[in-house]
């Protein structure tokens, strides 16, 4: 035991004045006697009888001394001394991380559930005035209560914690802890965690605890996936990685579009890789690649045992060329990726019924129609169009006036279109002069503008004024690159589509609808939906809702209530250092002794609450025996 106010000690000297009361205090026996006449002179003693008594054993006495005693201690702050008990104000840090997930834990609890339970230890042993600040140390650090001493509002924090399945961001943990630090004048730092934190991390402003949590780093994982074109098809390749100390064996299954595949053995040796590739079907939609442990193989963690891989051509967007016949644009539309070319002269009104719209439409060389389809739109040299007798009100968004051939550029604009394109040796012979409110010239020669770019009616558009056979445009480097950042701009992807399925959870995906969408709908892997508005015409659209690993479809909506499918993209969690679950230290925080074991001055649990509550017990066992407690008197015999 130990008291923490040791100076309050001195108010025991109270005892001495309650003592002499006692002392002082006459006690005669009462006897009932015939006359007073015979007892003058013991009456005449009584005065002069000297005050000092010797004490007897009074139990109103030792009671009153006892509760005494009580109070004093408790002033005194009498605490126990408790080995593996940390007192003070608390900062805790929880880490919230993805492989807090493994469920090497007692009966196959997780990680971070343990960790969780020893959180709610630390709450309970919290005394007095001692406070604590609650933190998730996950991706998003978050502190979820601050220094409070209210057990109930501490524990109600504590169930609102849970891991998330991805990296924790300790640079930011350390400097959230920190500032919450600042409010208290001793604060200690209480780190639960597998450990392997990275190194050189911020000091903390304290002393720093780590109690550890995790028991074993056996675990299998997919560690790679990968789809490429291959003579016969597209192949998929999948990684399988052991982190445990012993060969692992393990199932591999593939699923394609729901359907199990193939399965086969593998052996994967401690520490090393196996891969495994599959030719897939030209039909494959959504893949699937499953690992399973086999007999004798300890897997710990299932987080990292599935990967999905979406093969919709998502990326690959579809579009219409409206030409008599062009080289050029053929053979660049063939070498850029992610492009389906469907040539017809006659332009989107050879459209099939029931055929969905292009995301791209290419004008080359003809006369523009009084409607523009939807979608992105790219013009060449485009033509006068004979006026219409029926609408001639009507205004065409896009107007070609005629012909100049003063091409000398004058102006090139800084435009990220422009992004690595040298248009210096480039050399037009005639282009055509063109109206357009929506357009903005990007490229401007003497007789007027070359390239433009802009949007009309929510649809992008980008316009060459001239015919590629005018130029030498085609014979530079310069087209290839122009082109692939035009189209791009145009109708960019949804993701980059040699990373389609490496999408990390919390990753952002860009979505870029036409001039048509009102709200976009998008599938979660579990089958849940969400569904928000487009805010702006043809604006991207970010979403970072992806937590979920699996596969994700997204659809746009029309004012008409017609859905367009944007494809749709997976999520996997490949992640090396989260999916080594070897319990770790955390000596990259300097910890207090050797950072596995509680470290660092006992702590105490404070007695006063008990005290106090015993001195009130002793004062209603003194008013009882003052006040309730049968006299017992002598029986007196008369005096005879």
């Amino acid at each position: 035991m130990s008291l923490l106010v040791p100076i309050a000690l001195g108010l025991g000297f109270l005892a001495l004045p309650i003592i002499a009361l006692y002392m002082m205090r006459l006690r005669r026996r009462e006897l009932p006697i015939s006359s007073t006449f015979l007892w003058r002179k013991l009456a005449l003693d009584r005065t002069a009888n000297a005050p000092w008594q010797k004490l007897r054993a009074n139990l109103l006495l030792l009671l009153q001394l006892l509760i005494l005693a009580a109070l004093v201690l408790s002033l005194a702050r009498l605490a126990l001394l408790t080995p593996g008990r940390i007192g003070g104000d608390l900062v805790v840090l929880v880490d919230a991380s993805a492989s807090m997930l493994a469920t090497d834990g007692n009966g196959g609890a997780t990680r971070f559930e343990e960790a969780i339970a020893e959180a709610a230890g630390l709450i309970d042993q919290l005394s007095g005035d001692e406070r604590m600040t609650l933190i998730q140390a996950g991706p998003r650090p978050a502190v979820l209560a601050a220094a409070t001493a209210d057990k109930k509002q501490l524990r109600d924090a504590l169930e609102t914690a849970s891991a998330e399945l991805s990296a924790a961001d300790w640079q930011a943990t350390i400097a959230l802890a920190s500032g919450s630090a600042r409010s208290m004048s001793d604060p200690r730092f209480v780190l639960i965690s597998d450990g392997g934190l990275p190194e050189r991390l911020p000091d903390l402003p304290g002393n720093v605890t780590f109690l550890p949590v995790g028991s074993s780093g056996e675990n299998v994982s997919i560690s790679a996936l990968d789809v490429s074109e291959a003579e016969d098809g597209k192949e998929l390749f999948a990684g399988i990685s052991n982190q445990g100390s012993s060969t692992a064996r393990v199932f591999v299954s593939l699923t394609v579009d729901g359907m199990l595949q193939d399965s086969q053995s593998l052996e994967v040796a401690s520490g090393k890789q196996a891969t495994t590739t599959w030719l897939l079907p030209s039909t494959a939609g959504v893949v699937e690649v499953r690992v399973e442990p086999g007999e004798g193989t300890l897997d710990y963690m299932a987080q990292d045992d599935r990967a999905w891989a979406v093969l919709d051509d998502v990326n690959s967007r579809q579009v219409l060329l409206a030409s008599e016949g062009n080289l050029f644009l053929e053979r660049i539309l063939s070498i850029l990726p992610g492009y389906e070319v469907t040539h017809r002269p006659q332009g989107p009104n050879g459209m099939e019924s029931g055929e969905e719209p292009f995301g791209i439409t290419i004008y080359d060389g003809v006369a523009l129609p009084e409607q523009l389809p939807p979608g992105a739109i790219l013009i060449f040299d485009p033509r006068p169009r004979p006026p219409n007798p029926e609408a001639e009100n009507s205004v065409r968004p896009i107007q070609a006036t005629g012909v100049f051939t003063n091409t000398s550029v004058t102006r090139i604009s800084s435009d990220e279109l422009l992004t690595d394109v040298d248009w210096s040796s480039v050399s037009v012979s005639e282009a055509q002069h063109v109206v357009s409110e929506g357009l903005i010239p990007l490229i401007e020669a003497e007789g007027g503008p070359l390239l433009l770019a802009g949007e009309i009616d929510g649809r992008r558009v980008a316009l060459f004024t001239f015919d590629l056979h005018d130029s030498d445009l085609p014979l530079q480097v310069a087209f290839p690159v122009l082109m692939s950042n035009i189209l791009g701009w145009l109708a960019p992807t949804t993701f980059d589509a040699t990373a389609a399925h490496q999408l990390q959870p919390g990753d952002s995906v860009t979505v870029l609808p036409d001039g048509r969408a009102s709200e976009f709908v998008v599938e979660y892997p579990d089958g849940s939906t969400r569904k928000a508005p487009v805010t702006g015409a043809s604006d991207p659209l970010t979403f970072n809702d992806t937590y979920q690993p699996g596969p994700y479809a997204i659809t746009l909506i029309d004012e008409d209530g017609n859905t367009r499918s944007m494809g749709g993209f997976a999520v996997n969690f490949f992640d090396a250092a989260e999916s080594n679950i070897q319990p770790g230290d955390a000596s990259a925080l300097n910890v207090e002794g050797d950072g596995q074991e509680l470290s660092g001055p006992a702590g105490y649990r404070d007695l006063w609450p008990w005290l106090l509550g015993a001195a009130l017990l002793l004062l209603m066992v003194e008013w009882w025996a003052m006040y309730r407690r049968p006299a017992r008197r002598a029986k007196v015999r008369p005096i005879r």
